[in-house]
């Protein structure tokens, strides 16, 4: 059955072919037959190349097949394509074809020029055979002598778009209505074309704006994530801590510090709860801080937490921190979080602190200084004349004796009272001396601590630097320590004393004016400790935990050591004893000796200068030289002694000595008056006295023009041996 079938169909085109080629043959044989075959293989044809142009989606290659096929159509010599603007005031020539086509490519007139400009506005077709000027407002170049041309209108749905130019028939002869029909026919086949290709041409822009919104959301998020791992740098790298948290007080971001400070990595702590990873308690009362998170939340504004704030990490570790918070906003202003910053204060801190108990010292010292001037001038006169009395009496066993000699002990008392008032005293310098201290630092425990049931065990190193000190100071400074440490044991024990070099200081909480080549010496008991609270006011002066304690002990000490270029620290627990740790700065000199004689040197004749304010120190110093044989001229202030010394420069008695005092209140004191009396004689011997042990010029007479120096209160026996070493 199928076989016939498909026999049949065979046979059937066969005989439809066969009719058509009859059919064919019987139509050329009459002229409307031919012309009816041509129309027929010119529409075949036509179809053919509308295909062709409606199958390409390039605007460009569109307009560039629609010229050529137009000009193949109609065998013109040149074929344009005018397409109206979206502005419909100009068109544009977007397809040509023929000589000198690509100077017309993209060239754009008024809608009222030309022959194009005709149709467009008119919307009908033009064909003529020869040049006709009266339809044509203005010509271009390319219409100028033209004797024939062909333009027909191309519409899309709406309205006209463009349309058809050909100009000049090949061969010569004008364009006809058959060329007309083709033109038109041609015309509203490629304005689909046309059509189809702007839509597809369209849709390209879309994607390729498509195209540029994701390449710029890609950059955009590219940079984002570039910003947002440059903040992360910056967090990381930042010297403070810095916690970020939500609206509900949980923590978003943790940077490196405040891992370290907290104790919390990030991973751990984003989502926990502020007051877990930050936990901060008054270091005052011990108490927990208010969650500075809900405090910023609920006002908005910027808070600073308050003085004296501990941070205790996810170890135990408590730390003084400095704090500030604030909220989060975005564009609207809207709260979405909070960020706190902080850092760790605890060594800050511990300089302020160490600071406020140097000024605390230096305000001490300037009343001190002040109060020791004047007491010492009182004791000159009285130590002085107690000596004096002794010395008139000659006899031991005078009943009289034991009273004066119970005076002077008294008086020695309050000398060394003032001394260590005088340790205060603003400015002042020791007198220093290459030494080496373990020597000093023996002697001055072992006087301490005979006779107690408290022994010292000395580890000191074998290859120990020097150092410059002033020998009295420091003496001072060890007694003090080794006494307090005595009394912290009263059951007995051992004191431990060490000595070491340092060649480099690391901690940062010592302040020192340079960090290399210090002798530590430490000094520790193992009595009852200094309890917390109290630690920090033990160097404050008239601070004190015993009874019969002054409170000067350990300020002067710390005073001492600070005018050494050195520092004293102490750290102690309770029941466990007490250290504290001295640096004081080595020195590369040799050791200096001192020679020290007891007796008095015999007396010559000179002529001696008493230059003081004190009326009592005038009259003693006059009794003591003239008890001795020495002649003495007497002076208030230093413009009478520059008188007096050059009044009696040529006389046959000039003054051989003068001892004036350093400070003279309200007049010229020493320092003035040796600079005019070296002008009078370069070779003028002075001696300077003052309270003022511890006075630069004291440490370093020589450097300022003096000969000599003693300290008031001053006994006989060393004002006559010292008067004796210069006068000789």
């Amino acid at each position: 059955m199928t076989v016939n079938n498909h026999t049949d169909q065979q046979e059937l085109i066969i005989r439809l072919r066969e009719e058509n080629d009859l059919l064919r043959q019987a139509l050329n044989d009459t002229e409307c037959g031919r012309k009816l075959i041509q129309q027929k293989d010119e529409f075949s044809q036509f179809l053919g190349i509308s295909k062709a142009i409606v199958s390409e989606l390039d605007l460009s290659k569109v307009f560039e097949m629609v010229a050529n096929r137009a000009r193949e159509i109609v065998a013109a010599e040149m074929v344009i394509v005018p397409i109206i603007n979206p502005t419909r005031d100009r068109y544009t020539y977007m397809g040509a074809s023929g000589k000198d086509a690509e100077e017309l490519l993209g060239k754009g007139f008024k809608i009222q020029v030309g022959m194009c400009g005709w149709v467009l506005q008119n919307e009908r077709s033009l064909l003529f055979g020869e040049s006709n000027d009266w339809w044509m407002d203005e010509k271009t170049i390319w219409e100028e002598g033209q004797q024939s041309a062909l333009l027909v209108p191309m519409f899309d749905k709406h309205q006209i778009i463009g349309g058809l130019s050909a100009i000049g028939k090949i061969g010569g002869g004008s364009f006809s209505t058959h060329d007309l029909d083709l033109f038109t026919l041609f015309a509203n086949q490629v304005s689909i074309a046309i059509e189809n290709a702007r839509l597809f041409q369209d849709h390209q822009n879309i994607i390729g704006k498509l195209k540029q919104e994701i390449s710029k959301r890609k950059k955009i998020q590219t940079a984002l994530e570039k910003e947002k791992e440059q903040l992360a740098i910056t967090l990381r790298s930042i010297g403070d801590g810095v916690i970020t948290t939500d609206t509900d007080g949980k923590v978003v971001l943790i940077n490196k510090v405040a891992e370290k400070l907290c104790g919390w990595s990030q991973s751990e702590a984003c989502g926990k709860p502020l007051a877990e990873v930050f936990r901060i308690i008054s270091e005052e009362t011990r108490e927990p801080r208010d969650n500075p998170a809900e405090t910023i939340l609920k006002t908005g504004e910027i808070i600073e937490i308050a003085n004296h704030t501990a941070l205790i990490a996810r170890n135990g570790t408590e730390r003084s921190i400095a704090d500030s918070g604030a909220p989060i906003r975005d564009k609207s202003s809207q709260i979405i979080g909070v960020v706190l910053v902080f850092r760790d204060v605890t060594e800050s801190n511990r300089l302020k602190d160490e600071l406020l108990k140097v000024k605390k010292l230096e305000s001490v010292g300037v009343l001190a200084g002040g109060i020791a001037h004047d007491f010492n001038n009182i004791l000159v006169a009285i130590l002085g004349n107690i000596n004096l009395a002794s010395q008139i009496i000659g006899d031991d066993n005078h009943q009289v004796y034991p009273l004066l000699k119970d005076a002077e002990k008294a008086s020695l008392r309050a000398k060394d009272l003032t001394q260590q008032l005088l340790t205060f005293s603003q400015g002042g310098e020791p007198v220093r001396k290459t030494a080496a201290i373990p020597e000093v630092i023996k002697d001055s425990a072992d006087f301490v601590l005979r006779g107690s049931n408290v022994a010292c065990q000395y580890h000191i190193a074998d290859d120990l630097w020097l150092v410059e000190i002033d020998k009295g100071q420091i003496s001072q400074v060890i007694q003090n320590l080794i006494l307090n440490a005595s009394h912290a044991m009263p059951q007995g024990g051992n004191i431990q004393i060490s000595c070491e070099n340092i060649k480099t200081i690391s901690d940062p909480g010592i302040l020192l004016p340079r960090k290399n080549n210090y002798l530590k010496i430490t000094i520790s008991d193992s009595g009852i400790g200094i309890p917390k609270n109290i630690i920090d006011k033990i160097f404050d002066p008239y601070f004190s935990t015993k009874q019969k304690g002054s409170g000067l002990g350990l300020a002067i000490t710390h005073s001492i050591i600070s005018k050494h270029d050195g520092h004293i620290s102490v750290c102690s627990k309770l029941g466990e004893g007490t250290t504290f740790t001295i640096y004081l700065p080595a020195s590369s000199k040799e050791p200096q000796s001192l020679i020290k004689s007891t007796e008095i040197p015999p007396v010559g004749k000179a002529t001696i200068m008493i230059m003081d304010d004190d009326e009592m120190v005038r009259t003693l110093a006059q009794r003591i030289l003239s008890q001795f044989g020495y002649e003495v001229v007497l002076a208030e202030d230093g413009k009478e002694a520059i008188q007096l010394y050059e009044n009696a420069k040529d006389s046959p008695n000039p003054i051989d000595l003068i001892i004036m005092d350093l400070t003279i209140p309200g007049g010229m004191g020493g320092k003035e008056a040796i600079e005019k009396i070296h002008q009078i004689n370069p070779e003028a011997k002075v001696i300077v006295t003052s309270g003022y042990s511890n006075d630069p010029i004291m440490a370093n007479h020589k450097e300022y023009g003096f000969c000599a120096t003693i300290t008031k209160p001053f006994m006989i026996k060393e004002l006559i041996r010292l008067v004796s070493q210069v006068l000789s």
